[in-house]
């Protein structure tokens, strides 16, 4: 665990204050695991989308296009935390192993990715911890549009 990992988990255990889908507020719960499948940066234009979100990596800004999400622990529904994360210009910050950070920032273009990790929604902070990061199948050759 990096030492910006370690300062994030000690920020979000000092939080007490929940800011997170009504579903979640109503349980007192701060948190669930996900996986969510998509794209970083460039989509193929025949995919379709659930969420399109400005995410934060290490302070810069990367925009992940999220195909499939899916609550694997938690009684809160994906859409909840799509509806949760509208109202942010920058929905969430990512943080975890370096590793995995730098296969998230360098996925190739129209890359499809698979994600699993710890949404934690505590005050004004949103993190996505990220355990893991596959890259499904080869990139999509043809289609891809460059997207801002």
């Amino acid at each position: 665990m990096t030492k910006s990992t370690a300062t994030y988990i000690g920020i979000l255990t000092l939080v007490g204050v929940t800011v997170a889908p009504a579903p979640v507020q109503s349980r007192g719960r701060q948190g669930y695991s996900v996986r969510l499948d998509g794209y970083v940066g460039t989509k193929p234009e025949s995919a379709a989308v659930e969420a399109s979100w400005t995410v934060s990596v290490k302070g810069d800004p990367y925009k992940l296009f999220v195909t499939k999400l899916r609550v694997l622990t938690g009684s809160v529904g994906y859409y909840d935390i799509i509806n949760a994360l509208k109202p942010y210009e920058t929905a969430m910050t990512i943080v975890g192993d370096d590793e995995q950070i730098d296969l998230f920032a360098t996925a190739p273009v129209a890359q499809k990715i698979s994600v699993m990790g710890f949404m934690q929604f505590a005050g004004g902070a949103r993190f996505f911890m990220i355990s893991s990061v596959d890259y499904v199948g080869p990139p999509a050759s043809a289609g891809t549009t460059p997207t801002p």
